[in-house]
């Protein structure tokens, strides 16, 4: 069977799903304490080529905003329009949305590998056209697929997602350091707030992230991968977390989308925040 139309069916029933959960125990658990270790050795300063780019990288943007920019329904090719002049992150499949507008993310991030299967094909096609200008991919994907020449991997920790999470959202955490590692919150957005933080950018302003998927259209694109109902709800915990991580650190994130679930930051309209980053001046 197709791995997503097996994962698909495992979510409709819960109870084979946690069943297979447990007989890998052994196997996920292995997987688990292996990245913890290897975060922990790079918090110490041990030297991994593989994410041996994102040093350099920390803080170089301070004093400049950003957008990151979700997939939720309420986005439309006008607002990606609108913040052309500004640094962004883009998502999933937001890179199907490059052939109908002038938008181009600057940082685009994709770490679902399911949703890598789905886009591998038009992701490549963008790359190599230059329309995307950093593709960045959590390394679970790296190490199911093999990347085109220009693509980096980000250390993604899964945490305890795959083995505990069946009941409650278990604790959230958000990386200072994504060269240790970036931890993951059920959604592709937690990982690009966290690496926006780490080039240094703030204010950052969400845009496009509903997390509402109780209703009929949950996307602005489809790319055919369905959320369970109550995913919204976890990834507004992940949200959470991440506010009292900025409020620790003087960072200031607001959202800019239209309407939606997520009410943990502060909502300002998107034309306060072009104006924002417009004061700034375009970017290089």
């Amino acid at each position: 069977m197709d791995p997503i139309r097996l994962k698909l069916a495992l979510k409709r029933r819960p109870a084979v799903d946690a069943a297979l959960r447990s007989a890998a125990w052994p196997v996920l658990q292995a997987q688990r304490l292996g990245a913890a270790w290897a975060a922990w050795r790079r918090g110490r300063g041990a030297y991994d080529p593989e994410f041996a780019w994102l040093p350099p990288l920390q803080g170089k943007y301070r004093g400049r905003s950003c957008f990151v920019v979700g997939t939720g329904p309420s986005l439309c090719l006008e607002d990606l329009e609108r913040i052309r002049p500004a640094y962004s992150f883009g998502v999933n499949a937001a890179v199907l949305a490059l052939g109908q507008t002038g938008w181009r993310p600057d940082f685009y991030l994709i770490q679902d590998e399911y949703v890598y299967q789905r886009l591998e094909a038009a992701l490549a096609l963008a790359a190599s056209s230059c329309q995307l200008k950093a593709v960045w991919v959590g390394q679970n994907i790296a190490r199911r697929f093999p990347l085109p020449v220009g693509y980096k991997t980000y250390p993604l920790h899964l945490l305890d997602h795959r083995l505990l999470h069946r009941r409650g959202w278990g604790t959230f955490r958000c990386s200072a350091d994504c060269y240790r590692c970036v931890y993951d919150g059920y959604s592709v957005v937690f990982s690009a707030l966290q690496l926006a933080a780490y080039l240094g950018f703030g204010p950052i302003f969400l845009l496009g992230c509903d997390c509402d998927y109780a209703q009929p259209r949950t996307h602005f694109i489809p790319c055919g991968i369905p959320q369970p109902r109550d995913s919204g709800q976890r990834i507004i915990q992940g949200h959470r977390a991440f506010r009292a991580f900025a409020r620790q650190r003087g960072l200031r994130v607001y959202n800019c989308t239209r309407g939606g679930a997520l009410e943990v930051y502060p909502r300002i309209p998107l034309e306060q925040a072009v104006r924002h980053a417009a004061r700034e001046g375009r970017k290089p």
